[in-house]
């Protein structure tokens, strides 16, 4: 674990991410915490720890390009402490167990934004198939 290694290169330096409404980019966040719990609860430490690094790495992505896009307070103070509670429960430090933060808390956390995120796509197609550009 800690490679330091940029995956998601393009996604940074093109701007791309930004473009994502907040919901995609949890989602796409989500994607990634399910993968590194997948890996963990089958025993593949080294898959579970590449997906729990693309995790972060795409988290990163998202508070940086919420506070470049003036996010409020309560938004990016819930997405640092998402981060942190995160780590705590990956790397399995008792500490963070007292707030309840279980692989299953976090399954359930960022499946709310994969659920919104579809219904954000279906709208829009739905709009540009009815011809209201």
């Amino acid at each position: 674990m800690g490679t330091g290694i940029i995956r998601h290169k393009n996604l940074a330096s093109s701007g791309r991410w930004a473009k994502f409404s907040f919901c995609e980019q949890m989602a796409n966040c989500g994607m990634e915490v399910h993968r590194a719990l997948d890996w963990q609860e089958k025993g593949n430490a080294e898959y579970a720890d590449k997906a729990f690094e693309r995790s972060l790495e795409l988290l990163d992505f998202t508070i940086s390009a919420q506070k470049d896009a003036g996010a409020s307070v309560p938004r990016m103070r819930e997405l640092l402490r998402i981060r942190e509670l995160w780590c705590g429960c990956f790397l399995k430090d008792s500490w963070y167990s007292q707030y309840g933060t279980t692989p299953e808390w976090f399954r359930r956390y960022f499946d709310f934004f994969a659920l919104r995120a579809a219904r954000e796509k279906a709208e829009r197609a739905q709009y540009l198939n009815l011809g209201l550009r």
